[in-house]
C-alpha cells in the first residue's frame, strides 16, 4: 500500500444520488474528476437516514424510520 509523504486534508461533498451532470451520476463524476486531478483518494457513501439545516428528515428507503 503506497503512503502518501505529505500533508492532507479531507473534502467532503454532499449530494443526492439523484444528482447528474452531462447525463451521468454527480458523485460518478466527482470521482472520475478527482483521478483526473491526481488526488490521493476518493471514496462514495451512500447516506441511509439523515437530515439537515431544516431538521426534516430524509431517508434512503420506503421505509418510514419515524
Amino acid at each position: 500500500m503506497a503512503k502518501i509523504a505529505s500533508q492532507a486534508k479531507r473534502l467532503r461533498i454532499y449530494i443526492g444520488e439523484s444528482d447528474h451532470w452531462k447525463r451521468r451520476s454527480l458523485y460518478h463524476a466527482i470521482v472520475e474528476k478527482a483521478k483526473e486531478l491526481d488526488m490521493a483518494g476518493a471514496t462514495v457513501f451512500r447516506g441511509l437516514m439523515g437530515y439537515g439545516a431544516d431538521k426534516r428528515i430524509h431517508t434512503a428507503s420506503i421505509v418510514d424510520f419515524k
